[in-house]
């Protein structure tokens, strides 16, 4: 079952690569195309927290590059339960400290990019976060908010 899901999830990925390639090709100046679905700035830290998309297959990379886990924030631009955790807990310095431990990647579900992988990974309800590793598969999971506190165990539960 894993393994239908990853070559399902890599199957999306590279088919909405061809079509985002095909459709943008000449959107991308002054910048290194870094994979199929996004173009950087040379000085773009993918550590940090930044607006810009990379596609799955290149947070998996990263993540095997760094032997750091990935965390997905699955939100929508309605969803006032995801403002909530992002002013109340991701916001904060000591969240921001554990942060830094995972390659972040904060994906609104209701675009094209977020509805494909929220389809792989069975994302029904938002704010939705997952640990996973460098091969795509779940380490931990957690639906709905939660305190500053429950989810810094959440975090550390995905470092171990």
């Amino acid at each position: 079952m894993k393994n239908l899901r990853l070559i399902s999830l890599l199957t999306i990925l590279i088919m909405s690569s061809c079509a985002k390639k095909m459709n943008n090709a000449n959107d991308v100046v002054k910048t290194h195309e870094v994979d199929s679905e996004i173009s950087v700035d040379e000085e773009t830290i993918y550590s940090e927290r930044t607006p810009r998309k990379p596609s799955l297959m290149f947070a998996m990379a990263l993540s095997d590059s760094l032997q750091r886990p990935i965390l997905i924030n699955f939100h929508a631009d309605w969803c006032i339960p995801c403002r909530n955790m992002e002013a109340q807990v991701l916001s904060t310095e000591s969240t921001a400290l554990l942060l830094d431990k995972f390659i972040y990647w904060s994906i609104d579900g209701e675009t094209a990019q977020g509805a494909n992988i929220r389809t792989i990974y069975d994302v029904f309800s938002y704010p939705c976060f997952l640990i996973i590793n460098s091969k795509g598969e779940v380490v931990q999971r957690k639906d709905g908010t939660s305190s500053e506190a429950e989810f810094h165990v959440f975090l550390n539960s995905g470092l171990n």
